[in-house]
């Protein structure tokens, strides 16, 4: 799970994942998180090596937003997300 200021990312199987009115949902193409209801032209692994993706890296790409980052740790501990929880209360 990453998360900012106005953004909050979940990963997880897609049962696991909760449902929230007005959420973006990310799909795979190809190593690439993409909304599910757009393609990224040029293709997705143009894209990892615009933004510097390196091998393993976490790389999402919406309109508003690109991020790389390091792949998470699971969070397995429900405690282990209230800091993320009250983050995005505010």
């Amino acid at each position: 799970m990453l998360a900012d200021d106005t953004a909050l990312l979940v990963l997880g199987a897609e049962p696991d994942l909760p449902w929230s009115d007005g959420a973006r949902y990310l799909g795979r193409d190809g190593d690439l998180l993409v909304p599910t209801t757009a393609r990224p032209r040029p293709a997705a692994a143009l894209w990892r090596t615009a933004l510097g993706a390196g091998p393993g890296d976490l790389c999402v790409l919406t309109p508003d937003h690109a991020l790389v980052a390091a792949q998470p740790a699971p969070a397995t501990d429900p405690e282990a997300l209230t800091p993320y929880a009250r983050r995005a209360e505010r």
